[in-house]
């Protein structure tokens, strides 16, 4: 099936299937104590974050200038050895290489690891989540007409462990504070799902039409200017008012975390449900965590400006501000 739909998209498309080169042109990299990876879809910069400075960069993907064509990284996500893993798609359509991927790099020495071949091409990784094997893994969901492919990476011993098909898109993944793995699907089919940990696939729909993180035996959903608590049984038993349009949000330890469009960052305490919040310079979105430094970054889009925040009392602790350079997607090294 897959030959077939290769097939038909390259006479489609009038395009020839080119080899691509092994190595991204990279050089090596004396990687700080604390890093901060910001990915910028070919590009990404490298962040010391202990003096919030950039100190270096390395290339992702390949661009090729002359067939007027580019890869396009869409999301990145860290791995227990320290490598980078991006998921990678094509920019334009009028240029055809059969293999989409997870790309894995090690950031200090430049090189491609290993590329995990997917297709349709990805489009961006979830929250990641362990299990008692100590296994670092994503959920990932690929378009393709007709249907929605969510492939299961296993970020520790770099491979797909299994793929399957929900009705409609890929929403929050999340796991309680019993390590059960759950994950949310929208549009007609919305409702939270349990993932099996030894077949790593759909065990049955948990919560009809409640969708978004669950811990503590509570739901947590963003929408509009607050988020909705709901008990297992799907009843709303708390409205947190946060700000207006919320982007991403996580847990972090016992707290739900988020932002606004107004670069409001906050965090919701899990078992009282109290708020606590900061407004950031820029309107920061929250993007990224690091636990031995306990402080969250984020940066406004499309332009890089890097607020880093202490997580316990939300006081802003850096900045870094390069309106020359493009922000996106980033994870911490450490």
């Amino acid at each position: 099936m897959k030959n077939l739909i290769n097939s038909l998209l390259i006479f489609l498309s009038g395009c020839i299937i080119y080899d691509i080169p092994h190595e991204l042109g990279n050089h090596s990299i004396d990687l700080p104590e604390h890093t901060l990876i910001i990915n910028t879809s070919l590009k990404a910069w490298v962040i010391d974050i202990d003096s919030m400075k950039l100190v270096d960069s390395l290339n992702l993907g390949y661009e090729w200038p002359e067939l007027r064509d580019r890869e396009f990284i869409t999301g990145i996500e860290s791995t227990p050895e320290g490598y980078i893993a991006c998921c990678v798609d094509l920019k334009y359509a009028r240029r055809y290489i059969d293999e989409r991927c997870i790309r894995v790099i090690n950031p200090r020495t430049g090189k491609i690891v290993k590329e995990i071949s997917v297709y349709p091409g990805p489009s961006n990784f979830s929250a990641p989540f362990y299990l008692k094997n100590g296994h670092k893994y994503v959920l990932i969901e690929r378009s393709v007409v007709g249907e929605n492919v969510v492939s299961v990476i296993d970020l520790t011993s770099l491979k797909m462990v299994n793929e399957f098909v929900i009705d409609d898109t890929l929403g929050k993944v999340s796991q309680d504070k019993n390590g059960n793995v759950y994950f949310s699907v929208g549009g007609d089919s919305a409702g939270l799902y349990e993932l099996n940990p030894k077949t790593f696939a759909p065990s049955g729909k948990l919560y009809q039409e409640v969708t978004g993180i669950i811990y503590n035996d509570k739901i947590f959903k963003s929408k509009k200017g607050a988020v909705y608590v709901y008990d297992t049984t799907g009843n709303i038993v708390e409205t947190v008012e946060v700000g207006e349009d919320i982007g991403l949000f996580r847990r972090i330890g016992n707290y739900i975390v988020g932002s606004d469009i107004d670069g409001t960052v906050f965090k919701i305490n899990v078992h009282s449900l109290s708020t606590e919040s900061v407004e950031t310079v820029y309107g920061t979105c929250v993007r990224a965590y690091s636990p031995k430094l306990n402080i969250l970054f984020g940066s406004s889009w499309p332009k890089l400006r890097l607020t880093a925040i202490d997580f316990d009392d939300l006081r802003i602790v850096g900045y870094l501000e390069d309106l020359n350079r493009d922000s996106g997607p980033m994870v911490v090294i450490e």
